[in-house]
């Protein structure tokens, strides 16, 4: 479901903010892009905007990436999750991957290549 202003609004989480800089530069014009530099700080977003997707780093502080997408799934189900990390094998293995992960991403990511996993994502999740 798109918002008010015709485009998709995903939440990227990450704890470095150059990738945030970085992810809202390349994406602000397909995209509604807010971010938010922890779980703790990324919650409080889902419950006063709408949200269509969630991105976020798998290894952060407090909380990692697959412990917020479980928080998600248990307050707002119907909001996919993708994880970008630089450790895929750590997290395909985890058992605590919420039935929300559509997809995980290696970093460094490609630009053309995620912005195809995120329209999937948002396709699957419509």
């Amino acid at each position: 479901m798109k918002n008010s202003g015709d485009l998709y609004r995903v939440l990227y989480v990450d704890d470095e903010f150059y990738n945030l800089v970085t992810f809202k530069a390349v994406f602000r014009k397909k995209f509604d892009i807010l971010t938010a530099s922890s779980g703790e700080e990324a919650l409080p977003l889902l419950g006063e905007r709408k949200i269509d997707l969630v991105i976020t780093d798998f290894k952060m502080p407090k909380m990692t990436g697959l412990e917020l997408l479980k928080k998600v799934k248990e307050k707002y189900p119907g909001i996919p999750g993708i994880v970008l990390t630089g450790y895929v094998d750590s997290v395909v293995k985890s058992k605590k991957r919420p039935d929300t992960l559509v997809q995980v991403v290696s970093k460094p990511w490609e630009e053309d290549n995620l912005a195809g996993v995120i329209r999937n994502a948002l396709k699957s999740a419509s």
